[in-house]
């Protein structure tokens, strides 16, 4: 796998997160019940974006063009993870949007579940930064 496709798909996440945070902002600002879980999800955005700046200014570092081809192989699948969750994460609020019903039977609880997914394939990619790390 090329480090190309792996820094792609990094940048790429990485620019889907300021649409979802956006999202997440408005929403929060239409359903004030929903400040706890929206915040639980823009910190956990924002970690992500973190260790994905890392690992792209890894990509740039000319020490760690010689990194094996398993490592990007990770890196892309958790990249594409990662956009997986924040994909639903987005659906889930636009779909969510001007329904405090369905925020009260469903949303709380989809929201919640979809936070706990970002923190683990986050998990994932930190793992991965702490093994290029090395």
């Amino acid at each position: 796998m090329e480090p190309i496709s792996a820094a792609a798909s990094v940048f790429g996440v990485i620019g889907f997160i300021g649409t979802v945070a956006a999202a997440a902002s408005s929403f929060m600002r239409d359903f004030r019940s929903a400040r706890k879980e929206i915040v639980a999800i823009k910190k956990e955005l924002a970690s992500l974006r973190a260790v994905l700046e890392i690992l792209a200014e890894d990509f740039d570092d000319p020490a760690n063009t010689s990194l094996h081809e398993s490592v990007h192989e990770r890196i892309v699948d958790a990249a594409t993870n990662c956009s997986r969750v924040l994909h639903e994460i987005d659906d889930c609020i636009r779909g969510l949007h001007g329904s405090r019903i369905s925020w009260v039977n469903s949303g709380k609880e989809e929201i919640c579940n979809l936070q706990r997914k970002l923190e683990a394939e986050k998990s994932a990619l930190s793992v991965t930064l702490d093994y290029v790390s090395v």
